[in-house]
């Protein structure tokens, strides 16, 4: 069964998200750029690496996957997916 979770975004940072979730919208909650997804909480997890950059800030890698944009006050945060971690069933990182 899938449910949906929520992960809380504050400068570049790291996630842990169930195989094989899927981002829905990205978007401000209190303050802070905020990732929804869609998740299977039984499945193993991974460590996402995301990177957010305000509007004309310098240094989007071309081989980033844009997630979206959260409008907080008068800042506009882009939020990146740079690169995955995939912990294996032993819960090594590989």
């Amino acid at each position: 069964m899938l449910t949906v979770w929520k992960y809380q975004v504050v400068g570049d940072g790291e996630i842990q998200v169930p195989k094989g979730g899927r981002v829905l919208h990205v978007a401000e909650q209190h303050g802070r750029p905020t990732v929804w997804m869609l998740v299977d909480p039984r499945a193993s997890k991974d460590v996402w690496h995301l990177a957010v950059l305000a509007t004309g800030e310098w240094g989007v890698n071309s081989d980033w996957t844009y997630l979206g944009t959260a409008r907080c006050g008068a800042y506009v945060w882009h939020v990146f997916l740079r690169y995955v971690t995939v912990v294996d069933y032993g819960g090594e990182q590989s």
